[in-house]
């Protein structure tokens, strides 16, 4: 794991918790990255293994500069939680796996409506672990 994206990995896996589909999840990680200035690109299509020809669709997950991709839902989809990615990783680690997809638009939500989404789990999540889900944004701009 890139370092730079070792305290945005603990945020992300913290919110593994949240039993909510990928297309929740990718909200709720894109909300909290675009309100700390955190550049990203939210993406919705599909991803297939090439060995078995596989594919999960419809799936989402977000692109971080650098080419790192965050997704907490593959490897449930699969059903083998070993043999595929979760969290923040390199796609060229796990070159079995093609993603396609595009931009996926997420709405600006305020808090409540995000608790809303995840029955009051998304505020309880950070505030019972003590964590800061805050990101510092300037660490992880791409320019």
């Amino acid at each position: 794991m890139n370092s730079e994206y070792q305290d945005l990995d603990n945020i992300v896996l913290a919110m593994d918790e949240l039993q909510t589909d990928p297309i929740i999840i990718t909200y709720l990680i894109s909300h909290l990255l675009t309100r700390d200035s955190v550049f990203h690109q939210p993406r919705v299509g599909c991803v297939k293994c090439k060995s078995t020809g596989e594919l999960v669709y419809p799936h989402s997950w977000i692109e971080l500069p650098g080419g790192w991709i965050i997704d907490l839902r593959l490897n449930q989809t699969f059903n083998t939680l070993d043999s595929y990615p979760h969290g923040i990783f390199e796609p060229s680690s796990y070159r079995d796996l093609q993603y396609f997809g595009m931009p996926l638009i997420v709405p600006e939500f305020e808090l409540s409506e995000l608790d809303e989404m995840t029955d009051s789990m998304f505020s309880k999540l950070f505030s019972l672990q003590g964590m800061d889900i805050r990101v510092s944004g300037g660490r992880y701009d791409c320019i």
